[in-house]
């Protein structure tokens, strides 16, 4: 039976975010990296994290520690809000979502909304905009 995608798309991880993470495809929409980076998170895959990265997001990125906490903490599943694109510029967006995660037994909800950046392209995380409580 394929693994489900951990980005809850309802599609087998090798179909969805795999094609992102693991080959050579590129997320052609900001949602699309969102959800992989959502998956890449689950699975502790930095590189992939990393290079999905530019800007404000990678200034005093601490690899090895985030790499830590994302291995010790159960991912529980994600929710993306809302995804909608700039009305001045096409090569930004903002995507809205709720990461679920479990760390020492407690159920935790990350709610942030998100800027992404397109160059060449390529979409890319540049920085939390607003976070929620």
């Amino acid at each position: 039976m394929p693994i489900p995608c951990f980005c809850g798309s309802l599609k087998a991880y090798r179909e969805c975010c795999s094609l992102f993470i693991d080959d050579t495809w590129i997320p052609l929409s900001p949602e699309a990296l969102m959800r992989s980076r959502y998956s890449a998170y689950a699975q502790a895959k930095m590189a992939y994290i990393v290079s999905t990265m530019c800007g404000p997001a990678l200034e005093g990125f601490a690899v090895l520690t985030t790499e830590a906490w994302a291995k010790r903490v159960e991912w529980l599943r994600l929710i993306v809000i809302k995804a909608r694109y700039s009305t001045r510029d096409s090569n930004q967006a903002i995507v809205e979502f709720k990461a679920y995660y479990r760390e020492d037994g407690v159920e935790q909800c990350l709610h942030e909304k998100s800027l992404f950046l397109r160059f060449q392209g390529k979409w890319f995380y540049n920085s939390w905009v607003k976070p929620f409580h």
